[in-house]
């Protein structure tokens, strides 16, 4: 600003310092609102305190987490996914070589046709019991080698199960009786691979992971606050990222400190289903703690300070009227404040308090004040 600049505005001031109605008012003309640039705009009301900003990890809860591999040893013959690629529940992953599954699938075609044969001897012995004709001892030897003959055909199923064999398929080779050459793998969940962990033709052992895989319906937040901070945070305050756009609620408070960064573990779960965040990222993330006091949210250019009293500038038809307020939390553009405001009817000075100061004080009464 160059000299004859500062003139112009130092009259300009003056004039308007003798226009002032009262020390709590600034009396000012609608065409000195414009030449000085002044701003006007909304009170915004708010129930939330910020405590804390700060990084954010986001994380997949541990149920919904999962690593998908092979009970079986064998030969990775094909992979179906790629990492990142979504998936639905059921859908084929990987298929193996394995000398191991087929055994089992003969182990329970054996089991089932035990199973039969003395499922029809059971039922024959069980009739002539009940006629009288044949020994006790011969029924419960006939009713011990039935349980027996259901119990392997059982453990057979579950052996497969275990490897990853559907009901389906079980049930297909029970009634065909021909034997899958490979095992299919497929996704125990609707969800995204996060990570592939062989390669096709690697001769894998048992039990070997092929793929992570998440569901992504929900996430969390992982933060690490300064110890110092933890006590203003509880459970059920909300955590706002991306400008407030996604909210998330606090849950758990860790309950140690890490030696190193003096740190204390917050988690919080994101409010929205499938939000636009990805696993492994990490945001800025403001803490905010309710509260039912009566606050209000404002731009730190329509706080004026005189004194150790904060100061905003209401709108009257006349000029405008000067309002103390207490300040509650300074952030990096806004304040969060407390006062005799009334949000629904009452317009101020968004920007420009710095020249109604002058005027309201008397143009260089203060100055060297900020």
């Amino acid at each position: 600003m160059n000299v004859i600049t500062k003139i112009c505005l130092f009259y300009a001031l003056w004039s308007l310092a003798s226009l002032a109605l009262a020390e709590d008012s600034v009396a000012i003309t609608p065409q000195q609102l414009q030449n000085l640039g002044i701003t006007l705009g909304k009170i915004h009301t708010t129930g939330d305190i910020p405590q804390a900003s700060v990084p954010a990890t986001v994380v997949v809860p541990p149920d919904r987490e999962f690593i998908v591999g092979s009970t079986q040893p064998g030969l990775v013959s094909l992979l179906h996914a790629a990492v990142g690629e979504t998936l639905v529940q059921g859908q084929p992953l990987a298929r193996i070589k394995s000398p191991a599954f087929i055994a089992l699938q003969k182990q329970f075609l054996d089991a089932h046709k035990q199973h039969s044969y003395y499922r029809s001897v059971y039922q024959r012995d069980k009739r002539l019991w009940e006629q009288g004709i044949i020994a006790e001892r011969r029924w419960l030897d006939t009713r011990r080698q039935y349980s027996e003959a259901v119990n392997a055909e059982n453990e057979g199923r579950q052996l497969l199960a275990i490897a990853g064999m559907s009901d389906k398929a079980v049930e297909r080779l029970r009634r065909s009786g021909s034997l899958q050459p490979e095992l299919l793998i497929q996704s125990p969940v609707s969800g995204v691979v996060l990570e592939r962990m062989t390669v096709a033709g690697a001769q894998i052992s048992a039990p070997s992971p092929l793929y992570r895989i998440a569901s992504l319906e929900q996430l969390w937040l992982e933060m690490h606050v300064p110890q110092e901070r933890i006590d203003a945070i509880q459970p059920g305050d909300r955590v706002s990222i991306d400008n407030g756009s996604i909210t998330a609620t606090i849950t758990l408070l860790g309950k140690n400190v890490n030696v190193e960064t003096q740190s204390v573990l917050v988690r919080a779960v994101i409010d929205a289903e499938q939000p636009p965040l990805r696993v492994g990222q990490t945001v800025d993330s403001t803490i905010l703690h309710s509260t039912d006091q009566r606050l209000f949210k404002l731009p730190l250019a329509a706080i004026a300070r005189h004194e150790g009293q904060a100061y905003v500038f209401l709108r009257t038809p006349q000029g405008f009227l000067v309002k103390p307020v207490q300040v509650i939390v300074d952030e990096a553009a806004h304040a969060i404040v407390s006062g005799d405001l009334d949000a629904s009817r009452e317009v101020f000075a968004i920007d420009g308090a710095v020249a109604l100061k002058a005027i309201w004080l008397g143009l260089g009464e203060e100055e060297g004040e900020e």
